[in-house]
């Protein structure tokens, strides 16, 4: 059995905001499967399971406010492995059996794959990750890791919400590339913070000016009511220039 709390999402971040539970209880889930959406006033994210198995309880409602080290869902670990070892005769055998059948099938699907990846890659390995990176790095952050590998020359990454995803978008902008990305903010300066405050303090001042050096420009939108009923975008739009990217580089945003 597996507590899933709500970890620590920024410098500042104690609390954050339940907007959507991505599984329900009795839902099988794996390692690091996105289950639950979480908003901040720093960042918007997903918080994954830390182990396979099934939900058995969600101990929170969306729209309740939890604290950082809150237990929010608690996941039974799969015990699919070893079952079924003690019942002996053809029962075992058969099962034996079974996993050894579906074992060689994963294996020849791994090597086909493993054969397109080097015939459609023509060489390069940026395509493939790293054992491990993808599951802590998030399909985002991999998908703009990837195209850093690639003759890309626009890289559209639908949300940044995590650490990950913003640090490969401002490395991504750095290498050449033009980056298009969304923020759940209001204005330019809170979209500039967002993207700092999510870095660990220590990191926060090498961030600004790597950012101050890459950004072009913020455009933020807004509906607003009508006089007669209904409602109109309003947008702001900032193009980054000399002055602003000095104001970026001296923690002068407001």
């Amino acid at each position: 059995m597996a507590d899933v709390e709500l970890p620590q999402l920024g410098e500042s971040v104690e609390e954050g905001i339940i907007t959507s539970w991505l599984v329900s209880v009795g839902d099988t889930v794996e390692v690091d499967q996105p289950i639950v959406e979480i908003s901040t006033d720093k960042v918007d994210t997903e918080i994954p399971s830390p182990v396979a198995g099934t939900v058995s309880e969600l101990r929170a409602e969306v729209d309740e406010t939890v604290e950082v080290g809150q237990i929010i869902a608690v996941v039974d670990e799969s015990a699919d492995a070893g079952s079924g070892g003690g019942d002996g005769g053809d029962g075992g055998e058969q099962a034996g059996s079974s996993e050894s059948s579906d074992a060689d099938e994963e294996a020849a699907q791994d090597k086909e794959a493993g054969d397109d990846s080097k015939a459609d890659g023509d060489g390069e390995t940026g395509e493939q990750p790293a054992s491990g990176g993808a599951a802590s790095s998030g399909p985002q952050r991999e998908r703009a890791t990837r195209e850093e590998g690639h003759d890309a020359d626009v890289i559209v990454i639908g949300e940044m919400r995590d650490l990950d995803t913003i640090g490969a978008a401002i490395t991504a902008a750095e290498t050449g590339h033009l980056v298009i990305g969304t923020l759940h903010t209001i204005d330019a300066p809170q979209s500039i913070d967002r993207m700092i405050d999510i870095f660990p303090h220590g990191q926060q001042q090498q961030i600004r000016l790597q950012l101050s050096q890459v950004l072009e420009a913020v455009i933020s939108q807004t509906l607003l009511p009508r006089i007669n009923g209904g409602r109109i975008a309003a947008f702001e739009i900032m193009l980054a220039n000399s002055v602003i990217r000095r104001l970026i580089r001296d923690e002068k945003i407001h």
